[in-house]
């Protein structure tokens, strides 16, 4: 009678041990099932990312985009352009779009550019541009009027320190005198160079030879002393007239241009923009 109640127990126990281990590798499969579930549903957002990852990168730092915004109907109707990247932080590559094509907004990638528009293979227009993400850059081509002068800057700091020279080359198809004006966002042009106590000779430029800033009396141009973006304005005029250096300069400007500056400047003339970064 013992024996049979020791076997019963003895059972029992077996079953609930057998129960347990069950149990246990019924929650153990579970476990595992749902680490499994996790993981795949990892890996499908990782898919997703990877995939669509240029469009969610767009979303949450937009590519810069720039246009034209163009004042000559001539170039608006048969000008080309032409944009080359610089390689200073932005891979290398150039394009050719018409004008017209370029008064709507142009996807591009983060990066330093040369833009050349030219007419009938002459160009009448060039300027360097930054471009961050998230920018839209709008481009002013001024109309060419009596404009004759082609004029050249090369910008070699382009993201200068604050309060720092800038180091410009210029380069001038016509002979004349140099002009450089800083345009800020509200408010005239203002002369930055040369000094007020230059002479004509100090600022003249000739055609085939390369004009240097800081120049050879060590005049320089600094920039900013805090972070900012400046556009400076770059004028070839075939006479030493600051009078006439103005009148061109209200022209490429934001400002309202006085009527006592107005009317059509009788010389040849050539303008050039250049933007930068200051401490960005």
């Amino acid at each position: 009678m013992v024996d049979d109640r020791n076997r019963d127990s003895l059972q029992a126990e077996t079953k609930q041990t057998l129960e347990q281990a069950k149990l246990q590798e019924q929650i153990r499969t579970l476990k595992q099932q749902r680490l499994l579930a996790v993981l795949s549903a990892i890996g499908a957002v990782l898919a997703f990312f990877v995939i669509n990852h240029t469009k969610i990168m767009n979303i949450v730092t937009p590519s810069p985009r720039l246009r034209l915004e163009v004042k000559d109907p001539y170039v608006e109707k048969i000008g080309k352009l032409h944009i080359e990247s610089t390689g200073l932080g932005s891979e290398e590559s150039a394009f050719d779009t018409s004008v017209k094509a370029a008064r709507d907004w142009i996807p591009m990638k983060a990066g330093s550019y040369h833009l050349v528009l030219s007419v009938n293979d002459s160009v009448v227009f060039e300027q360097e541009v930054i471009l961050e993400a998230g920018d839209k850059k709008v481009i002013v081509i001024p109309e060419r009027r009596d404009q004759a002068i082609h004029v050249t800057v090369k910008n070699n700091t382009p993201r200068p320190p604050p309060g720092s020279p800038l180091q410009l080359m210029i380069e001038s198809s016509g002979n004349g005198f140099l002009w450089i004006y800083d345009l800020p966002e509200k408010g005239n042009p203002v002369l930055v160079y040369p000094p007020e106590t230059a002479t004509g000779a100090s600022h003249a430029i000739t055609v085939g030879k390369t004009y240097q800033i800081p120049d050879s009396d060590k005049n320089a141009i600094f920039v900013a002393n805090e972070p900012t973006e400046e556009t400076l304005l770059v004028v070839v005029t075939s006479s030493d007239s600051r009078v006439t250096a103005d009148k061109i300069a209200s022209r490429m400007s934001k400002a309202a241009i006085p009527k006592a500056s107005s009317g059509k400047i009788k010389e040849n003339w050539g303008v050039s923009l250049i933007r930068y970064k200051v401490g960005i």
